[in-house]
């Protein structure tokens, strides 16, 4: 485009996410600039929104926990303003689904996948009833071109560099997620440990949180470039490679026991607040307790027990920000009975007390 001819404000990655919230209707949308931050109550249900904008507007991060009463869809559109160079999405619970080129609805599975975005998405997507966790980070066109353009930089060369070359050159604007697993249990801490920042920063962040932020942010992108397999022109983005050794009858039991995770995470979704043990867990999914919790941490980065705990001060925070109600229900809601074993759980989740939140 012509000098003459380019808008005298190109809109952040924090803008745009914004503006393609707008045709969702949802009116507890609040756009900070002053703090770069943006915060949404989904009208659907008890869940919470927090996106940080970094590094001058080129980084984005964005948390995004709670539970919906329905479905939420949002329609496909040609002009999505939310256009990211490179995106990622980490599903730690919950479903994401999204149309492909020939308007087939495919399905993120349970948890512990990575969803890639290059361009606009023109599908359809939404996001399935139930509790749902998930963390979005995403990189401007700028930064790419600052990354790759570093002239020190040792790996230029590199598959990972090809597919950060292939986003700028456009050979990965489908239109479409791109769906990318297993999840690297890495990957998935890291996704956990910065939603949890995100989730608990109120307004402006920290100086130590907007660091911790920003670290976590490029952690992630790090730790998803650098997975082996990455090949854009094959691939569409990072595949972890299965061993030689992985025969038929590995295979069968590799994706036995990640349709029992599968189950295990939805009924913790479900039960949160009364969760199973973990012997009645491994029991109802068909699975010995130890291979559940290993397999468990590797598909979600997180055990049994801090997987629950998430799940239920993610609701508790949605509940207190959202709603009238008082902090005693809301412990009770999310299956405490001790008042004080609930303040301190939600102060470790979150940096501070639930009065806090209520207070604010």
């Amino acid at each position: 485009m012509p000098r003459s001819q380019r808008p005298l404000h190109e809109p952040t990655l924090l803008e745009s996410l914004a503006q393609h919230m707008a045709p969702g209707a949802l009116p507890a949308a609040v756009l900070d600039r002053q703090a770069q931050s943006l915060h949404v109550q989904h009208p659907l249900g008890h869940s919470a929104l927090h996106a940080q904008a970094l590094a001058g507007g080129s980084l984005l991060a964005c948390g995004m926990a709670g539970r919906l009463r329905q479905r939420a869809e949002r329609p496909g559109t040609l002009d999505d303003p939310y256009a990211p160079c490179l995106g990622l999405t980490v599903a730690l619970a919950g479903r994401i689904q999204w149309q492909d080129a020939r308007g087939r609805w495919l399905d993120s599975g349970a948890a512990g996948s990575v969803l890639s975005q290059s361009g606009p998405l023109q599908g359809g997507s939404a996001l399935s009833a139930g509790g749902f966790s998930h963390c979005h980070v995403a990189a401007s066109r700028a930064l790419l071109e600052r990354w790759l353009g570093a002239p020190d930089l040792q790996g230029l060369h590199s598959q990972a560099a090809r597919w950060l070359e292939s986003c700028l050159r456009g050979k990965q604007h489908t239109g479409q997620l791109q769906r990318h697993g297993p999840l690297p249990p890495g990957m998935a801490q890291t996704a956990a440990r910065l939603q949890s920042l995100l989730l608990s920063s109120h307004g402006a962040p920290t100086l130590a949180q907007a660091l911790q932020i920003e670290g976590l942010t490029l952690a992630l992108i790090g730790q998803w470039l650098e997975q082996p397999g990455t090949d854009a022109a094959a691939n569409h983005g990072p595949i972890v490679s299965a061993p030689a050794s992985f025969n038929a009858a590995s295979a069968r039991r590799h994706a036995r026991w990640q349709r029992a995770v599968d189950d295990a995470v939805d009924i913790l979704r479900a039960e949160y607040a009364r969760a199973p043990s973990i012997a009645e867990l491994a029991r109802r999914v068909g699975l010995n307790e130890c291979y559940l919790k290993r397999h468990f941490r590797q598909r979600t980065g997180l055990g049994i027990a801090a997987f629950v705990r998430q799940q239920r001060m993610a609701c508790a925070l949605a509940l207190l920000e959202s709603g009238p109600c008082a902090v005693q229900d809301v412990a009770r809601h999310v299956g405490y009975q001790s008042l004080g074993h609930f303040a301190r759980a939600f102060r470790a989740a979150h940096g501070c007390l639930p009065s806090d939140v209520r207070a604010n």
